[in-house]
């Protein structure tokens, strides 16, 4: 499956399904590939909105992967089309929480935005906003 990449990552992949990308903000390498893991593990238990990579940063990297990436769903299209946006607010819920639970920051990027932080409640606002603008654009909305 390709994406097309842009300056601040990846808009939609061939099926026009949303792509959003998580990289974990921690001291080493090695913290951030065990986080990485764990937050894919406790976003693929928690939420079916999307399907979710681990892929590597830097193809010449020994780690399994470091930027986590997000492919919604096509229900999540479906959903949006009869007016919800349930599922894309669970995912940034999911997020924020996993977050306050560790005690850590993600970055992210989706619809073009350049990598933003900041603490989960302003995180999980503004990956709501960013997805269902994305997911509208998506369907021709």
């Amino acid at each position: 499956m390709s994406t097309k990449e842009t300056p601040g990552g990846s808009e939609q992949d061939g099926t026009g399904r949303v792509v959003l990308q998580l990289r974990v903000k921690a001291e080493s390498r090695g913290e951030i590939d065990q986080l990485t893991a764990d937050l894919y593990t406790f976003l693929q238990s928690r939420t079916e909105a999307a399907d979710f990579e681990r892929r590597r940063e830097n193809a010449g990297s020994q780690d399994a992967g470091t930027l986590l990436v997000a492919l919604l769903t096509t229900p999540v299209a479906v959903q949006l089309a009869k007016g919800g946006g349930r599922a894309l607010s669970e995912l940034a819920k999911g997020i924020a929480e996993w977050m306050r639970r560790r005690n850590v920051s993600v970055a992210f990027s989706a619809d073009g935005v350049q990598s933003v932080e900041g603490p989960p409640e302003q995180v999980e606002r503004i990956l709501r906003e960013l997805l269902m603008a994305q997911a509208r654009k998506g369907r021709g909305g």
